[in-house]
């Protein structure tokens, strides 16, 4: 200890810390060579050698709801500022050698590294996350305050963990995404991001057992306070195409996006629903029904709502459509999936002899054994349509043979099923 002038300088050839607690983050003990420190008219400067901090542990909770931890942490060239207003400054040049945050895998990365009271600065960063790599600038913010952003460019991220991490599980898709981000949002909360994301995708989906097909496609996207400008998203299959337009509400029930989907293939449609389980409800009813869809495909259609709780309307149209084994026609319906249930309405089947049938189907999502089916018949093959329908039919109708015509008006399918059933053969 020795003054120069104004100054104070303390010196010290080893200083041992034995825990650090800031905030969310946590060290342990840490050894620190040739700390100096310069005290003038209040301001305290501190210099050091480089730090190797070890493993710094982030509880959970605020801006880290699930933690994590953060390995080999070296901090060269540290500076640390402290003003007498209580305004602090510390500069380093950080690496770390991997970890984790909640169920992202972090690998090596480095930067220079500013940290104030409001916020962290991570320059000249380059980090690899997710199988990938992370290049650009980020302003973290430490109160909801302040405002944080990301300027980066990334490469390779693995698709399937961007997935789980946005959607909270795993879906059988791999690939990878390539683009740029340059957002900002207050505070650590996303939801709120402002500003322009650009990524392409080179992927697949599906499994070994069931086998893969291609999924590419490219998405650019214009965020307004956690609303999402779908300024053009398309995906892309060896026979189908997805392309979707509009806005995407991370906050609030404002999303209305358009969805137009193209398929020369409608059985590879079908793979899709049941791969990426987009409906779990419509799942379980393409099963107990055995829904097999083939030919051309097409589906013009919205969604509108909220992120947790999406409701999608359109309408569809199949080149052919199968239940129970046996081919009805070509159907075209209004859809309507949301948390409610599944709902069709002007449904038109076109029967492979000619005939014509208008149906409308409601599947509610809270229940069981509450499907209700009503259908006006024109001229349709009576063999073919009541080996479809799936309930036990009594003796008199079982042998039922040639076209028919009349109504249906069934309800609680698949299992308690009532009703009445009014056919006439020809």
């Amino acid at each position: 200890l020795r003054d120069v002038g104004p100054d104070t300088l303390i010196y010290s050839d080893r200083l041992r810390v034995a825990r650090v607690e800031a905030g969310s983050a946590t060290l342990g003990s840490l050894n620190i060579a040739g700390v100096r420190l310069t005290i003038r008219e209040g301001r305290i400067e501190a210099r050091s050698e480089d730090i190797d901090a070890g493993n710094v542990t982030l509880s959970k909770g605020g801006a880290f709801p699930e933690g994590g931890t953060i390995e080999n942490v070296v901090a060269a060239k540290p500076v640390y500022v402290l003003e007498p207003s209580g305004r602090y400054r510390a500069t380093a040049d950080m690496s770390i050698g991997g970890g984790f945050l909640g169920s992202i895998n972090l690998g090596s990365a480095r930067s220079r590294v500013v940290i104030t009271n409001d916020r962290a600065e991570l320059n000249e960063l380059v980090a690899q996350v997710m199988d990938g790599e992370v290049r650009g600038e980020a302003r973290i913010a430490l109160t909801s305050r302040s405002e944080s952003t990301i300027n980066a460019d990334f490469s390779s991220l693995d698709i399937s963990k961007l997935i789980a991490l946005g959607a909270g599980r795993i879906l059988p898709i791999q690939g990878e995404t390539t683009g740029r981000a340059d957002i900002s949002f207050r505070g650590t909360d996303i939801r709120t991001a402002t500003g322009e994301i650009n990524a392409n995708i080179a992927a697949s989906a599906g499994n070994d057992a069931d086998g893969r097909f291609p999924l590419n496609g490219s998405i650019r996207i214009n965020a307004a306070d956690g609303l999402l400008n779908v300024e053009n998203a398309k995906l892309a299959t060896e026979k189908s195409e997805l392309i979707a337009s509009g806005k995407f509400d991370l906050l609030g029930t404002n999303s209305d996006l358009e969805l137009a989907l193209r398929s020369s293939d409608a059985s590879e449609a079908e793979r899709m629903i049941r791969i990426l389980d987009v409906s779990p409800g419509l799942t379980e009813q393409l099963d107990a029904y055995r829904v097999v869809l083939r030919d051309d495909l097409t589906f013009d259609g919205r969604v509108t709502g909220s992120l947790s709780e999406p409701e999608f309307k359109g309408n569809l149209s199949l080149g052919s459509i199968s239940l129970r084994e046996q081919e009805l026609g070509r159907v075209s319906a209004e859809l309507d999936f949301s948390s409610r249930g599944i709902f069709v309405s002007n449904g038109k089947l076109l029967e492979v002899e000619g005939g014509q049938m208008e149906f409308a189907v409601a599947i509610p999502a809270a229940g069981i054994n509450n499907t209700s089916v009503t259908a006006t018949l024109n001229n349709i093959s009576a063999g073919r349509l009541l080996t479809a329908i799936p309930i036990e039919l009594p003796a008199s109708l079982q042998g039922l043979r040639g076209n028919t015509s009349g109504t249906i008006e069934l309800r609680g399918l698949p299992n308690e099923s009532q009703g009445t059933i009014y056919i006439v053969s020809r």
